[in-house]
């Protein structure tokens, strides 16, 4: 009788783990509070802004080829994308990035005009409203340099 309760005390613990293995990923995933601004939204913004123009960036090409979003805190996500300036926030944001082919044209010089290409660019975005925190072009190349003419000086 001792024999048959050992095996069921072994067969008991090994079921418990195998459920416990099938439950616990199930409670994490399926119960976990989901940010209100949902990835796919975050997405579908970053596809929408990424070939638009922007204050200092005049968007002359826009190729999109893949759009990733990570779920983060914004410490985090401003350390990945360099973004310069330190922050100690554990506010959840989602860092998209969008990668393909961008040519602009930075900000407008009186002498010239300067064209930048990147492969991506990034936008993070909280995750609870969905409000653009920061946005980039990470590895901006300076691809072009077009003289501008000189303009004749009205005489009076």
């Amino acid at each position: 009788m001792s024999r048959l309760k050992e095996r069921n005390k072994f067969l008991f613990v090994g079921l418990g783990i195998v459920l416990l293995g099938a439950i616990v990923p199930l409670l994490y995933f399926g119960l976990m509070p989901q940010p209100a601004f949902r990835r796919e939204q975050a997405i579908a913004y970053a596809k929408q802004q990424a070939p638009l123009s922007r204050p200092e960036v005049g968007m002359v090409q826009a190729r999109i080829d893949e759009v990733t979003a990570e779920l983060m805190s914004l410490s985090d996500a401003y350390k990945r994308m360099n973004v310069g300036k330190s922050v100690t926030s554990d506010a959840q944001v989602w860092l998209v990035v969008v990668n393909g082919k961008f040519v602009y044209e930075g900000y407008p010089l009186p002498d010239a005009r300067h064209f930048f290409e990147s492969d991506s660019q990034f936008f993070i975005l909280d995750a609870a409203t969905g409000d653009p925190d920061v946005s980039g072009l990470p590895r901006a190349q300076l691809v072009g340099v077009t003289p501008r003419a000189p303009q004749a000086v009205p005489t009076p």
